[in-house]
């Protein structure tokens, strides 16, 4: 009794580490994006805004790569280690060191955030030419996370604890997920390593250039540039080539996710990861807002059409969220029907979403807007919690859609936050892309378009269900007219 006290607390103290450490570790390096993000506020006023120049074009690079493989490792290590946990509860004094492993390599990225940084100025990325390899190199902290998933996947097959759910994958699905780890990493480094050029003229010293009009830098230029059907050809190939390994990498997990009785231990696990990265990123975007000014758009509009339009946004968020309230208080008479509690959320959902891109397009004040997105934001994630309260069961389909839900959302206020910082240091490339939406917008299309698919894949479901229904009486109707 005392053992399984002493699991449950060390269990609860290790769960909230984790979701604490995603929470306050993702706020500290947004609120400091000066020297996390952008390493100086420099490079912030030029960030993607001259892809001719090649210093820029190097600047770009090196801050994306370091961004990339830095966040990829946080996000990584938290949302792999919480999830792991979840599935080790009955033995997680077995799993402590992969914890701590886990932990440590977390740790690891958020210090590098703050103390990597080789490049200070404009000067000192012209001068070094050698500079690529000091970001190269960052990325091969990889390497001990491959073989930390690799020592914990084959640890709890091989152990005789039967209690760890981790024994249920197969060791084929594991020994997939292995490879695929070591062949996109492989395939991450090589791509960087090609990209670097040597400077012929100074072979003395071997100073290294970057997207300087080298081979493989102008193939790709030309593959994303030239409308070719050969390069078309090459897009799609190299697309599913890479979901292909996304797939072969996430084997063990879509393995587990096709049994029901696990369905829910994943998605718990992952949406309450996902939800303080939310609320990280809502602070943070609230900082932002405060910051912004009052830049205007290209389009110039009264003051009256901004605040009707917010008006009009905040009464449809009220309303989709004050019925859905009802529905819910009444959920025995509306939700006698499981499926109808899916249908009216995607509903309530799309409704939001809808108003958001509308309104926005309506509204021409850049903080207005961020303010529209930070509302349906938070609207939404209150009806997601109600969702929650609902439902008990959460099948498969949905789960895969809430998950691209609140990763979109996501990725929404973090462009709009970034595109906010841009705009403090006079830097528009974010708001000016030869486009008839902005890149917040395309964002806001692709939450729309997801909640239509789930809608149309739910409707095509109870559309199976009449269509067998009515077959079934068709038959016994035929047999007792026999």
């Amino acid at each position: 009794m005392k053992n399984k006290l002493s699991q449950e607390i060390l269990f609860k103290i290790s769960k909230n580490t984790l979701s604490i450490t995603m929470f306050l570790g993702l706020l500290v390096i947004l609120l400091f994006y000066k020297i996390t993000i952008f390493g100086n506020e420099a490079f912030a006023a030029i960030f993607l805004s001259d892809p001719n120049s090649q210093v820029s074009r190097q600047i770009d690079f090196l801050l994306i790569i370091k961004a990339i493989t830095l966040f990829g490792v946080f996000f990584y290590t938290i949302i792999k280690n919480y999830v792991n946990l979840s599935f080790n509860k009955e033995t997680i004094k077995l799993y402590l060191p992969w914890y701590l492993g886990y932990f440590l390599i977390t740790l690891a990225s958020f210090i590098l955030f703050f103390t990597y940084n080789p490049f200070f100025t404009i000067e000192n990325v012209k001068n070094d030419h050698n500079l690529i390899y000091k970001i190269y190199y960052l990325t091969f902290i990889f390497i001990p996370l491959i073989l930390l998933n690799a020592s914990n996947y084959f640890y709890f097959y091989f152990s005789k604890k039967n209690k760890n759910k981790i024994r249920n994958h197969n060791l084929f699905s594991i020994i997939i997920s292995i490879i695929g780890q070591i062949i996109l990493f492989s395939i991450f480094v090589i791509f960087i390593f090609l990209l670097i050029e040597p400077e012929i003229n100074i072979p003395r010293y071997k100073p290294v250039r970057i997207l300087d009009e080298g081979k493989i830098y102008v193939f790709l230029k030309d593959l994303f540039s030239t409308k070719d059907f050969i390069n078309i050809i090459y897009v799609v190939l190299i697309f599913f080539f890479l979901s292909f390994l996304i797939v072969m990498v996430n084997f063990p997990k879509i393995q587990l996710l096709l049994k029901k009785e696990y369905n829910k231990i994943f998605y718990k696990a992952e949406s309450n990861i996902f939800i303080s990265i939310l609320f990280a990123i809502m602070l943070w975007f609230i900082f932002t807002l405060l910051e912004l000014g009052n830049e205007k758009q290209v389009i110039e509009a009264p003051i009256s059409y901004n605040f009707i339009a917010f008006t009009v946004h905040l009464l449809v968020l009220l309303f989709v969220s004050i019925l859905y309230f009802i529905i819910f208080v009444f959920k025995k008479v509306f939700f006698k029907i499981p499926i109808a509690k899916n249908v009216y959320f995607m509903l309530s959902q799309l409704i939001i979403w809808i108003s958001t891109f509308i309104s926005q397009n309506y509204t021409f004040d850049n903080k207005i807007n961020g303010i529209i997105l930070l509302f349906s934001s938070i609207f939404s994630l209150i009806i997601i919690w109600v969702y929650h309260k609902i439902n008990k069961e959460i099948n498969l389909h949905i789960i895969l859609n809430l998950t691209i839900l609140l990763i979109l959302i996501i990725f929404s206020l973090f462009i709009y936050g970034i595109n906010g910082v841009l705009l403090k240091y006079n830097n528009y490339t974010l708001s000016s892309f030869d486009f008839n939406f902005s890149l917040n917008q395309i964002f806001i299309l692709l939450i729309i378009i997801s909640i239509l698919l789930s809608l149309v894949t739910l409707m095509s479901t109870i559309f199976i269900h009449i269509i067998k229904l009515k077959w079934i009486k068709f038959k016994w109707n035929k047999r007792k007219g026999k």
